[in-house]
């Protein structure tokens, strides 16, 4: 399809090879992926799944998906990585609200059961963001228990997705259902009770390596890309629109959340390379929750999840999910 195929060249800056070339593998990642549905969006003039990509990277498949007008269902839930036998983990979105910087570890997990992303909403088009953590785990609970009516749950949240999964964790044992896991990926409360000496090397930080992923020319390219943003207010002139709603929404939500208690075991992921001067998880966390394990990972906020410690990662996860 002419059409994918400009958009695909436009986001990745260099022409599409064959049918079994694959986005991700190709220079694509999280906003690059939210770039090509808004550029699709307009050329076909059609409302998009967010998820589009993770179920379809391939450019035949991807073609032939939009041909035939079954492109996936715009939910929240994606699946990434398929199993069976055990109760499925589902792993809520980071600040972004997309699942593809989940992807690198989900897909190394030994766990036999499937792995499930949770979207946010605001990414497809039509869809406004929630602006508050209560409405999300509402959401997103009802989403879950269409795939799994009954416990026992298995949950974990990366980021900002840690203290939904948190809510969600409360309103699924208050409904009495079970909850067998709640893992927290470097979730502070608010990122308002950051020191401030914090902000510019976290969020600053998270927004520049975002953007310059983004910008980042394709080895394959023969003409030179464009310098990636240098700074905050660059990536914010130059990211998606959507995308920065959905960060914004989500952050402001996370700000207005006032965490109740959990009685049952949080387990907290803590990188090795994270911030110093933010407050330990477990200083956080202690008064919320019945108990807590601590689990130290490789990397930064930033990159626990990501391809270079993915498989440290998923490694651990998986023994506390078997154990």
């Amino acid at each position: 399809m002419h059409a994918v195929a400009r958009a695909w060249g436009t986001v990745l800056r260099a022409p599409v090879r064959g049918p079994e070339e694959d986005f991700f593998e190709s220079g694509g990642d999280s906003l690059k992926a939210i770039s090509f549905i808004v550029e699709l969006e307009g050329a076909l003039g059609l409302a998009l799944s967010p998820t589009l990509l993770n179920e379809a990277p391939k450019f035949g498949p991807l073609c032939e998906l939009l041909k035939e007008s079954r492109a996936p269902a715009s939910g929240v839930l994606v699946t990434l990585k398929p199993g069976a036998n055990r109760p499925p983990l589902f792993f809520i979105h980071g600040a972004g609200g997309n699942v593809r910087e989940i992807q690198p570890t989900a897909r190394r997990m030994q766990y036999p059961g499937a792995v499930i992303g949770v979207r946010a909403r605001g990414l497809a088009g039509g869809e406004v963001p929630h602006t508050s953590v209560e409405a999300m785990a509402l959401d997103y609970l009802s989403a879950i228990k269409e795939r799994q009516p009954a416990g026992p749950y298995y949950l974990c949240g990366y980021s900002v997705g840690g203290v939904i999964a948190f809510e969600m964790a409360r309103r699924l044992l208050e409904s009495g259902d079970e909850v067998a896991f709640v893992g927290l990926f470097d979730s502070l409360m608010s990122p308002v009770r950051w020191p401030l000496r914090a902000w510019p090397r976290i969020a600053g930080g998270h927004l520049v390596r975002l953007s310059r992923r983004l910008f980042a020319s394709s080895r394959t390219e023969t003409r030179r890309a464009p310098p990636p943003p240098a700074s905050v207010w660059g990536y914010l002139r130059v990211a998606p629109r959507r995308a920065i709603r959905v960060a914004a929404s989500a952050l402001l939500a996370s700000a207005r959340y006032r965490a109740g208690f959990y009685p049952g075991r949080l387990t907290l992921f803590t990188p090795a390379e994270r911030e110093r001067s933010l407050p330990a998880l477990d200083e956080i966390w202690r008064k919320h929750a019945g108990s807590l394990s601590l689990i130290e990972t490789n990397g930064n906020h930033a990159t626990m999840l990501a391809e270079e410690h993915a498989e440290a990662t998923a490694a651990c996860l998986t023994g506390c999910l078997l154990s």
